[in-house]
This record gives C-alpha cells, sequence and structure tokens, in this order.
C-alpha cells in the first residue's frame, strides 16, 4: 500500500505525486491518504474538496484504491465521502480517550449508522 501524507513535509516524506508513482511501479493495490502529525488537523484541513477529489482522481488513474484517513471524525467524514474512497479509515473516531483508547462500542455504533445514512455500506467496492 502507498502511504501519501498530507502534511508531508512534517513527515520528512516524499510529496504525494511522487509516492503515487513509485506506488504504481511497484505494483501497490491501494494507497491511503493519511496525516503524520495527528495534533496538526485532519485530514479535511489540508486539503481543499477539489484538492482532494484531484488526489483520488490520481490514484484512481494509477489503478489503485483510494483509503482515506487523517483524524476523520463524524464532522468530518461525510465530506471524505463525497470524493468516493473506497475505504475510511476510523480509528480516532472509533476508540474512546483518543486513536490509542480502547475501541467505543457506541462510538462504533454511530460511525455505522453514518455509513449506512451516507450509502457507503451498499457501494463498497471489494477487490
Amino acid at each position: 500500500m502507498a502511504v501519501l501524507y498530507a502534511d508531508w513535509l512534517a513527515a520528512a516524506a516524499p510529496p504525494p505525486g511522487e509516492v503515487l508513482v513509485a506506488g504504481r511501479a511497484n505494483g501497490c493495490r491501494a494507497a491511503i491518504v493519511d496525516t503524520f502529525d495527528k495534533s496538526r488537523g485532519n485530514l479535511m484541513d489540508w486539503f481543499t474538496l477539489h484538492e482532494l477529489a484531484s488526489v483520488v482522481a490520481g490514484i484512481r488513474a494509477g489503478g489503485m484504491l483510494v483509503v482515506l484517513a487523517g483524524s476523520l471524525s463524524v464532522d468530518t467524514i461525510p465530506e471524505a465521502l463525497s470524493v468516493e474512497p473506497d475505504w475510511i479509515g476510523v480509528r480516532g473516531a472509533a476508540c474512546s480517550g483518543g486513536r490509542c483508547g480502547p475501541l467505543d462500542p457506541i462510538r462504533v455504533r454511530q460511525l455505522t449508522r453514518l455509513m449506512e445514512s451516507t450509502s457507503m455500506i451498499e457501494s463498497l467496492r471489494i477487490p
């Protein structure tokens, strides 16, 4: 899996475009767009919707599945879903007390309802 950091400078990582080229060259089946430094905001703080859609299009053009993560929450997931990723990463949103806390059944139910209400579950593409 190729990992593109929205805050790639803070991560001392290559720019997203370079990661996509390397991912394609190495046969990656998916690319995750994430944040490195969780204290600097969520994925939607780093990209406009248009920019994120462009990143998603670049990933798809390379024949890879798209995973969006990066401190997404119940409030930001609907916007992230609008660019039609294949998967959404929700570790922090599903845990109590932060991303390293225990899985919270109430939060998981809330996320499940959110996904159902946005038809994400019905439209999942399984490779």
